[in-house]
C-alpha cells in the first residue's frame, strides 16, 4: 500500500511539473533534467499530496498564564487529483491534543497519531467539491529555532509569537504543510486577555471587547496564502503608522506595532525609510502586491526577521534586514517557491534586493561592494543551489548557499543580460499571471527570463543552480601586429571541477594601449581551455583585466606565459621534461621543480634546474629539460614560471612513474686507475640503510663515503685521495641489510 501510494505521489508531481512546463515552456534539457529529479527523488513533503486547500479559518483563544492555545479551525479543500476522495489527512503535531473533528455538523470518524490528522469523509467527493472541516483542539505549541511557536516576554511583559518556516506550521495549527499549496484566502481571529495587542495578515476587521475581559481581534487576509506566512504576534504593542503614497492621493499605511520601550529608538532612524524601499521595489518589480491590505512589522524575540505577508516580524532593525523582509512581499510571498528545494527563488532574491535598495540609495559602487560581500560568503558554499536534502533545516537555510549565492546567481544574470533585460525580465516574472499570487520553480524563472530576453540561458541555470562551486580561471593574453594595427587575444584555461567540470559563461575584458586609450569586449568562454578574439586596437595594448566589473563568482589569475604542452616521459635513466609556449610576456624563465613519493621536504617539492625563457614574444617556443638523476618511484614535475620583476606561477603537474631497478648492484669506479678522485655509482631495488667504505689492502678503513637511509635508485658518489693514500689498490665495500659486495680500485700517483 505504501509502494503505491508513492507511486501515486509520484504520477501527480509529475502531471504537476507538466503543466508548468506548459506554462512556460523550457528547452529539453531543463524539462529532462526536472523529470530526473522528480523521478529519483524519495518526497520529503508533510501534506496530503491529494488534496488542494482553498481556505484557513483560525479562531484562537491564547493565555500566557498559563501558556496554553484552545482552537477551532476550519480547513477547506478540494480533491486534487483525477481520483475521488473518501479520506484525507491534515498535518498537526502530535502535541496538541484533537478534541473532534467536524464534516457538515457531525463528528467525524478521525485519528491522531505520527503528526497527522486523518480524517474518513462522509462521503466520496469527486473534482470540483469542497470539503470543509472543522477541528477543535488544544496544547501547548513546541517552539524552539525555526518553525517556533514562543511564549516569551520583553521587558516583563509577556509576548507570543510564530514563526513557522519550513515545517513548524503543523505545531499550532491543522494545515496541509507545504509552500507550494497556497489557500485562496484566509481569516485569523485571536482572543487574548486586553493587555494584548494581536497582529496577524492582512487587514483589521473588527476589534471586540469580551465580557470576561478579553479582546478578540479579527484579521482577514483576501490574497492567496502559504500556509507559513501565516502568522500572529502578540503583546502590549505601540502602533507607530507610517503613510506610503503608492500613487498621487492614494496613500497606504505601513503599521509598526514594536515594545513600547523600543519604539523611539527605530522611529526615525530605520521605520521611516520603509516608503522609500516600498517605491523603489515598485518601480522596479510591480506595485507592492498587497498594497488594498497593508504593509506593517510586529517586533518579536528572534534574532532576524521573517517575511509574514503583509506583516514581517521582525528581532533586528537593520536596514539590510528591513530591506530584505520586504523585498519577501514579491519574491517568497506574491511568489513562493513551489517547494524547499527551490528556496534560493525566497532568500537570493530578497538578498538580492538588499543591494538593490543599497544602489538605489548610494550608488552603483555600494552595490558592487554588497556583492563582493555575498561572494565572499557564498566561498564557502557545499553542494547546489537546489537542496538536495529538504529534510535538514540548516540545509535549506545555509547562508552562504541558499542566500549568498543565491543572490550572486541574479547578479551574474543581470551582467549577461545587461540592465534594461534583467530588470524587464524581473518584473515580467513578479508579476506573470501563472505565477502571481501562486508558487514557482526555478524552470519557471528561467523560461520568464528567457522569454524576456530571448536567449537560451540553460547552461546557466544547469551549472549555477544544478551544479556546484564556481570557476577557477587562468588566463593569458597576448597581441600581434596587424597592417599598423594590433590584434589582441586571450587564452583561457579552467580548472577542472566536479559538476560541471567547467563553467560556460561570457566574459568581459578591458584592453587599455599604450595611449592611454580604453576598450571594453564581452567574448563566449565555452570550453576549458580556449583561445578567442578580443579585438583590433589602434596602439600596442599594456594590458587586459578579466572581468573588470566583477560580473562573474570566480577566482582568476593572469599567468603571463601561455603553455600549450607540458609532458614527463622515461628516457633510458633520465627523466626528459618537454614543454611548448605559443606567447610569452616579460618571461624570464622556468624553474623545474620535482617531488617524489620516497622523498619529502617541508613543501614537497626540491628545484632540479632553471631554463631561460624568451622574455615577450607571440612567436611559438620549445623547451626540453633532463632530470639525469630521477629518483625512482613516481615522479611528479612541474614548472615554477618567473617574471623579470620577480612574479610567478606555477604549471600543471606532470607525472612519470620511474622504474626501480630489480637488483642490487655496486658498478666498478670510473675512471679507473684514478687520479686524484673517481665516481662509485650504486643501485637499490628498494629503501634500506647503506654503508658505503673505502679500505687499504690491510683492512683499515680509509674513508666512509655514504651512510644512513637511501631510497630506492642509483646513487653516485665522488672519492677523493688525500696526502696520505699512497699509490696502490684499494677495496671499497658496499652492505645494505644482508647484501654484501666489494670492488677493488687502483690508485696511482
Amino acid at each position: 500500500m505504501k509502494k503505491a501510494l508513492t507511486l501515486f505521489i509520484l504520477f501527480l508531481l509529475v502531471i504537476t511539473f507538466y503543466a508548468q512546463v506548459k506554462k512556460h515552456p523550457c528547452s529539453a534539457a531543463s524539462i529532462e533534467r526536472k523529470k530526473s529529479l522528480i523521478e529519483n527523488e524519495t518526497p520529503y513533503y508533510p501534506g496530503d499530496a491529494f488534496i488542494d486547500v482553498t481556505y484557513y479559518f483560525l479562531d484562537l483563544n491564547i493565555t500566557s498564564s498559563p501558556d496554553y492555545l484552545t482552537g477551532k479551525v476550519r480547513v477547506d479543500f478540494q480533491p486534487s487529483g483525477l481520483l475521488s476522495l473518501t479520506e484525507a489527512f491534515l498535518d498537526l503535531s502530535d502535541n496538541m491534543t484533537v478534541d473532534s473533528v467536524k464534516l457538515g455538523g457531525v463528528n467525524a470518524v478521525f485519528t491522531h497519531s505520527d503528526n497527522k490528522i486523518n480524517i474518513t469523509l462522509d462521503h466520496s467527493y469527486g473534482q470540483g467539491e469542497t470539503v470543509s472541516v472543522i477541528i477543535y483542539y488544544q496544547g501547548v505549541p513546541s517552539g524552539g529555532g525555526f518553525g517556533s511557536f514562543e511564549f516569551s516576554s520583553h521587558n516583563g511583559d509577556p509576548v507570543i509569537w510564530s514563526l513557522s518556516e519550513p515545517y513548524g506550521t503543523r505545531d499550532w495549527f491543522p494545515c496541509k504543510d507545504t509552500p507550494g499549496d497556497k489557500v485562496d484566502s484566509s481569516d485569523v481571529w485571536i482572543t487574548a486577555d486586553d493587555f494584548f495587542v494581536s497582529v496577524s495578515n492582512g487587514t483589521l476587521e473588527a476589534v471586540e471587547t469580551n465580557l470576561d475581559g478579553t479582546k478578540t481581534y479579527k484579521w482577514k487576509n483576501h490574497h492567496p496564502i502559504a500556509q507559513y506566512l501565516i502568522s500572529i504576534a502578540m503583546t502590549n504593542y505601540e502602533l507607530y503608522q507610517v503613510p506610503w503614497e503608492y500613487s498621487s492621493g492614494n496613500f497606504m499605511s505601513v503599521d509598526n506595532y514594536n515594545y513600547p520601550e523600543n519604539l523611539d529608538s527605530y522611529r526615525e532612524g530605520q521605520l521611516d525609510k520603509v516608503p522609500t524601499m516600498l517605491q523603489v521595489f515598485s518601480d522596479k518589480f510591480g506595485m507592492y502586491p498587497f498594497v488594498d491590505e497593508k504593509y506593517g512589522h510586529a517586533e518579536f524575540g528572534w534574532s532576524g526577521g521573517m517575511e509574514h505577508q503583509t506583516c514581517t516580524s521582525l528581532g533586528y532593525y537593520g536596514t539590510s534586514v528591513i530591506a530584505h523582509e520586504l523585498a519577501h512581499q514579491w519574491f517568497g510571498d506574491k511568489i513562493t517557491c513551489a517547494d524547499w528545494h527551490h528556496i534560493w527563488l525566497n532568500e537570493g532574491f530578497a538578498t538580492y534586493l538588499e543591494a538593490i535598495y543599497d544602489e538605489s540609495q548610494n550608488g552603483f559602487s555600494a552595490y558592487q561592494n554588497d556583492i563582493a560581500s555575498e561572494m565572499n560568503s557564498a566561498r564557502w558554499a557545499n553542494g547546489s543551489i537546489w537542496v538536495e536534502d529538504i529534510s535538514d533545516v540548516n540545509e535549506i537555510f545555509d547562508g552562504s548557499r541558499s542566500y549568498a549565492k543565491g543572490a550572486v546567481v541574479l547578479h551574474m544574470l543581470r551582467g549577461i543580460l545587461g540592465d534594461d533585460a534583467f530588470f524587464d525580465a524581473m518584473n515580467a516574472y513578479a508579476n506573470d499571471p501563472d505565477l502571481s499570487y501562486s508558487a514557482a520553480t526555478t524552470e519557471d524563472f528561467q523560461a520568464v527570463v528567457e522569454e524576456v530576453s530571448g536567449k537560451d540561458l540553460e547552461y546557466f541555470f544547469s551549472e549555477w543552480i544544478y551544479g556546484e562551486n564556481f570557476p577557477s580561471y587562468s588566463y593569458h593574453w597576448s597581441y600581434a601586429e596587424n597592417n599598423g594595427q594590433y590584434d589582441v587575444w586571450v587564452y583561457i584555461n579552467q580548472a577542472t571541477n566536479s559538476n560541471p567540470v567547467f563553467f560556460t559563461m561570457p566574459i568581459e575584458f578591458d584592453i587599455t594601449t599604450t595611449k592611454g586609450n580604453s576598450y571594453r569586449t564581452t567574448v563566449f568562454n565555452d570550453m576549458q581551455e580556449q583561445n578567442l578574439f578580443l579585438m583590433t586596437v589602434n596602439n600596442p595594448p599594456t594590458n587586459v583585466t578579466f572581468d573588470p566589473d566583477n560580473w562573474i563568482f570566480k577566482d582568476a589569475q593572469y599567468v603571463p606565459v601561455e603553455l600549450t604542452a607540458f609532458s614527463a616521459d622515461q628516457k633510458d635513466e633520465s627523466v626528459l621534461l618537454n614543454w611548448k609556449t605559443a606567447t610569452e610576456t616579460n618571461n624570464k624563465g622556468f624553474f623545474i621543480e620535482r617531488k617524489s613519493s620516497f622523498v619529502q621536504t617541508n613543501s614537497g617539492w626540491t628545484e632540479i634546474g632553471f631554463v631561460d625563457g624568451n622574455g615577450t614574444t607571440s612567436e611559438r617556443h620549445e623547451y626540453i629539460f633532463s632530470d639525469d638523476s630521477p629518483l625512482f618511484g613516481i615522479q611528479k614535475y612541474r614548472l615554477k614560471q618567473v617574471d623579470f620583476d620577480g612574479s610567478f606561477d606555477y604549471s600543471k603537474i606532470a607525472e612519470v612513474n620511474f622504474d626501480a631497478p630489480l637488483t642490487f648492484e655496486l658498478e666498478q669506479n670510473h675512471p679507473n686507475p684514478f687520479n686524484p678522485s673517481t665516481q662509485i655509482s650504486y643501485t637499490l631495488p628498494f629503501g634500506g640503510d647503506v654503508n658505503l667504505t673505502v679500505y687499504d689492502m690491510l683492512g683499515n678503513n680509509v674513508e666512509t663515503l655514504s651512510e644512513g637511509f637511501k631510497p630506492a635508485g642509483k646513487h653516485t658518489v665522488e672519492f677523493k685521495r688525500n696526502d696520505r693514500l699512497s699509490s696502490g689498490i684499494y677495496v671499497y665495500t658496499l652492505k645494505v641489510g644482508k647484501y654484501f659486495e666489494s670492488k677493488k680500485m687502483m690508485l696511482l700517483k
